[in-house]
């Protein structure tokens, strides 16, 4: 369950001409309107609609506005942390208000969604690993030596990957180890995306290489396309226009305002 953001709080829309006032805290003022845009915001970011009743919502915008006058009281806000936070805030704010929100209602075809699907389908992977440590003189040749032992033994059929998977446990990350069911492709390791993605399913990987271990995984399922994954489909391809749209923006901006950037070398 993801938090309300700072950021929600913080641009709580402050009331329209015509919205009735719910309650004061000091000289702040709490609408219905900030209660409807609170209770909008935080379903966005996932919150049990269940929980988000009026009453809950103004009592945490209340919380809220006590905890602002609570830190200017205490001249929390004059802070170097507290002004980063918010330029921070208001970058991003600035980026929703100009970028965000113009896909905001943004929808995708059935076909837009389908073959989206078939470059990003949900899997079910193995994965085996292979650690090393870099503090200890050639163990990660070692390793590397092993664990290509160890793909050829399983391409030969000397060894079943899950015999693999047992006789390497002990040299395993074991968070990164096992079987991994319904998990987006394009979530995976950069890496790891692009030496699976090539292979049918069931056909082992070349070695991947990580940070402090080594890897082979393989595709054990590819689950066909259905409707009931639109709306998560369609989520991810908004937060993908608004990634890339996020992108174009800033060249634009670099471009605006070239003359006073400097960077020293």
């Amino acid at each position: 369950m993801k938090r309300c953001s700072l950021l929600t709080l913080c641009f709580v829309i402050s009331g329209s001409l015509f919205a009735s006032t719910l309650a004061t805290v000091g000289t702040y003022t709490i609408t219905d309107q900030d209660v409807k845009a609170f209770i909008e915001d935080v379903k966005s970011n996932g919150f049990p609609s269940s929980h988000l009743t009026n009453d809950y919502a103004l009592n945490k915008l209340i919380d809220f506005k006590l905890g602002l006058i609570e830190a200017k009281s205490q001249m929390i806000d004059q802070d170097t942390g507290a002004k980063e936070a918010m330029d921070n805030a208001l970058y991003t704010y600035y980026l929703q208000k100009t970028v965000d929100s113009k896909y905001k209602n943004k929808t995708y075809s059935g076909k837009e969604l389908a073959t989206y699907y078939q470059r990003n389908p949900l899997v079910k992977i193995q994965r085996l690993t292979y650690a090393f440590s870099n503090r200890v003189p050639d163990d990660m040749e070692k390793a590397r030596t092993q664990i290509n032992l160890i793909r050829s033994d399983i391409k030969n059929k000397k060894i079943t990957f899950e015999a693999a998977l047992e006789k390497t446990k002990d040299r395993s990350v074991p968070s990164l180890t096992g079987t991994f069911d319904k998990l987006i492709i394009g979530d995976l390791a950069p890496q790891e995306i692009i030496e699976i993605k090539p292979l049918q399913v069931m056909e082992i990987s070349p070695v991947i290489q990580g940070g402090k271990f080594f890897a082979l995984s393989r595709v054990v399922k590819v689950y066909p396309y259905s409707d009931e994954y639109a709306d998560a489909i369609s989520d991810r391809m908004k937060q993908e226009t608004i990634v890339s749209a996020r992108d174009r923006f800033s060249k634009t901006l670099r471009q605006k305002y070239a003359n006073i950037i400097q960077v020293n070398k």
